[in-house]
């Protein structure tokens, strides 16, 4: 991020565009699941936001198992995108791997708090896939209503 700060911006400003809305999309993802797990999670006051005592699935939980990771994802795409520097896309893609990578051993430490609970929630919400969680969530919601109704 910080050598973003001192290279030149791209030269295509469609690609520079399509990284804003990366942005603007991250900067969601980064911050809403602060407040919805602190909302809805549970915590024990004075605890942080993430030491949830229940499985979340509300709020951009409902589309994607793990919105802060993908959140620094599309932060990393931003800023390869709108600056089109090799130096920071080489930086960024392993940053996203990472990102991945650490997902993969949180799902695990999230299994063993959870158990069950969190293993039907990795059934239902994919783990970063924004389209088919969407899908999956206005398919949840017609049914939860059908039933209710």
């Amino acid at each position: 991020m910080v050598l973003a700060i001192f290279v030149e911006r791209g030269r295509y400003q469609s690609v520079r565009y399509i990284g804003l809305l990366f942005g603007v999309t991250a900067l969601f993802l980064m911050f809403v699941p602060m407040f919805t797990l602190r909302r809805y999670g549970r915590v024990e006051s004075g605890r942080n936001y993430m030491q949830t005592t229940t499985v979340v699935e509300r709020g951009p939980f409902s589309f994607v198992r793990h919105p802060q990771y993908l959140g620094y994802m599309f932060i990393s795409v931003t800023f390869m995108l709108t600056t089109q520097h090799w130096l920071v896309v080489a930086l960024g893609v392993p940053a996203i791997v990472l990102f991945y990578l650490y997902s993969l051993g949180e799902e695990g430490r999230l299994k063993g708090r959870f158990g069950e609970q969190y293993e039907a929630y990795m059934a239902r919400v994919p783990r970063f896939n924004l389209l088919a969680g969407a899908i999956r969530a206005a398919k949840r919601g017609r049914v939860e209503r059908q039933e209710s109704g």
